[in-house]
């Protein structure tokens, strides 16, 4: 999975900015890689690809903050599940 989202991400949201090695511990938001519409469109692609729902109120900093807090957050969220 952390693969998966870390390719996305590297080739989708920021694929534009040449010599940027992307790692799954990289801030997204507050290094600003991806904005607003990043999100949406992460959004997006993890419900499509992982056939799950992400509630509005779970779209949080600590959990969008980078692609290892997102897999922790999917992790969490499935377990509960």
């Amino acid at each position: 999975m952390r693969s998966e989202l870390l390719a996305f991400v590297q080739t989708e949201l920021i694929g534009g900015k040449d010599g940027e090695s992307l790692s799954v511990e990289d801030d997204l938001l507050t290094d600003e890689l991806i904005d607003s519409m990043g999100v949406m469109r992460l959004i997006a692609f993890i419900e499509e690809t992982y056939h799950c729902k992400i509630p509005v109120q779970d779209v949080t900093i600590e959990n969008f903050v980078s692609v290892d807090a997102i897999c922790r957050y999917l992790e969490k969220s499935d377990s509960e599940g």
